[in-house]
């Protein structure tokens, strides 16, 4: 029997935009719920001066309730957000740091006088851009769009057939420990973002775990 060159096991909601997909197993660890009773308040969003879009899933769920927007100044936290708003029309300055400090500093080098912002995002999203505009007296709102759940898929997974694995976010990281506990010792590591990497650290630390970085094949 052929061997499965296949050594990476996804945990990230999609694997269609991850380089390294043809050597991958997708095995997601999270789940989206949408939430409901959404739409009247998006039907608000001529309103906002500014949107500011913190990931792909925001924006999908955003253009079910929606077909399009025309004057607010849209903001992506990343390449592939800006991709997502760019298929349905729509452009975005992204920052050069793809996570919410990255979105602060650039917001510092705006206009924001008189400014209404929009924050359409997950229930569990950090809450870095609302401190900072609240600090700077900058009127603005903010939407839970959906909640991430931790989900197990129900096929049997064998770690020792993989090499590396992959978080996407923090939420994947906190999915894994709470399913599976340990990191296999010759298990690669890689993190999507620095955020998922302190995550994942952090992790590591609380069940006193050590960091490989130079992990070694059984």
């Amino acid at each position: 029997m052929k061997k499965s060159t296949k050594r990476i096991l996804y945990f990230g909601l999609s694997i269609e935009n991850f380089t390294d997909k043809k050597l991958a197993v997708h095995y997601p660890l999270i789940k989206i719920v949408p939430h409901k009773n959404i739409k009247r308040f998006l039907l608000e969003v001529e309103k906002f001066s500014h949107i500011i879009f913190t990931s792909q899933t925001t924006v999908d769920i955003f253009f079910s309730h929606i077909s399009k927007i025309q004057n607010p100044q849209c903001i992506s936290i990343g390449p592939l957000t800006k991709k997502a708003l760019l298929k349905r029309g729509v452009f975005s300055e992204c920052p050069q740091e793809y996570t919410q400090e990255g979105i602060i500093q650039y917001l510092k080098t705006c206009s924001l006088k008189n400014s209404y912002i929009f924050l359409p995002r997950s229930s569990l999203a950090r809450k870095k851009i609302d401190s900072f505009l609240s600090e700077n007296n900058i009127k603005f709102a903010t939407l839970a769009l959906y909640t991430t759940k931790f989900y197990k898929p129900d096929r049997e997974i064998n770690f020792q057939d993989y090499e590396e694995f992959v978080f996407t976010s923090p939420s994947t990281v906190d999915s894994f420990f709470y399913f599976f506990q340990k990191i296999p010792p010759h298990i690669k590591v890689r993190h999507i973002g620095p955020i998922t990497k302190a995550v994942y650290e952090s992790r590591l630390e609380k069940n006193r775990l050590e960091v490989y970085d130079n992990p070694k094949t059984n």
